[in-house]
């Protein structure tokens, strides 16, 4: 029982650790990102500038692309050859299992349904 109980303390310790040292290594960062501005204020120089001399020029050429790609994408409009469809007017006409006909009118996607 006593050999059981160490082995979930230890357990419980590892995983503390991992993660108190994912929580240090993530404010290392942020600490390294507030000191890297603070310096580049402090010589009167552009932070984005710096940031952006890290880049090659392929990766930039990349990330262009990228951002090109996007743009497309966000275009959700429809350009097909339907897409004049909505707008359109159809009729239905079907036959009931009591011999009364159903003529549904599909006006620019709101249906209109009378029976005779």
């Amino acid at each position: 029982m006593e050999n059981r109980a160490s082995v979930i303390e230890e357990s419980v310790k590892v995983k503390t650790t991992a993660r108190e040292m994912a929580r240090l290594e993530k404010q290392r960062k942020l600490a390294e990102i507030l000191r890297t501005k603070a310096d580049a204020e402090e010589r009167g120089e552009d932070v984005e500038r710096l940031k952006n001399w890290e880049w090659t020029i392929e990766e930039n050429d990349e990330w262009e692309k990228k951002l090109a790609r996007k743009a497309r994408r966000a275009d959700f409009e429809f350009h097909g050859a339907f897409s004049s469809l909505s707008t359109q007017t159809y009729t239905s006409t079907s036959t009931l299992v009591d011999g009364q006909t159903t003529h549904m009118l599909l006006e620019g996607g709101t249906k209109r349904i009378s029976t005779t």
